[in-house]
């Protein structure tokens, strides 16, 4: 009775030490918690990063002061609006005998010049315009077209 005694204790020790060999496996390829928080923050990092590549190198193509939404008080197109996005969209709307129109173009400005570039819908050409600065301030934009046309505006915003 001794011998099997000792024989069922060698094979419970040998089991446990198997389960706890295993066990010691599974838990060193586990990742402890700091090395899951300084994954997250290296993650989050690395977004932040990329966002603020973004927002001040590729989506700044109008600069802050123009985005917006303005009204033409003195010119030719007086009634129109011009509404500037800052991922470099412009808007126009006019109304034309009882008629509104809307126009979108691509713009990206360079020093005091606003590079208007638009689309024919007919013949599908683009065609890039500039349209100088002249003023701009918190509340009024004075533009001057290539014709020489001279528009004021002020924001509605």
């Amino acid at each position: 009775m001794k011998l099997s005694s000792r024989l069922e204790r060698l094979k419970q020790d040998k089991q446990s030490k198997q389960a706890g060999h295993k066990s010691g496996l599974h838990e060193r390829g586990m990742l402890s918690p700091a090395t899951w928080l300084l994954l997250t923050l290296c993650l989050v990092l690395a977004g932040v990063g990329t966002l603020a590549v973004y927002e001040f190198f590729i989506w700044n193509k109008v600069p802050p002061e123009l985005v917006g939404f303005w009204e033409v008080e003195e010119g030719p197109q007086k009634g129109a609006s011009f509404e500037f996005f800052r991922k470099g969209e412009m808007e126009i709307h006019m109304k034309n005998k009882k008629k509104d129109i809307s126009h979108k173009t691509r713009v990206v400005v360079k020093d005091k010049t606003i590079l208007s570039t638009s689309k024919n819908p007919q013949t599908r050409v683009e065609k890039t315009s500039p349209i100088m600065i002249r003023e701009l301030t918190a509340d009024s934009l004075i533009l001057e077209f290539e014709g020489g046309e001279v528009l004021n505006l002020v924001r509605l915003e």
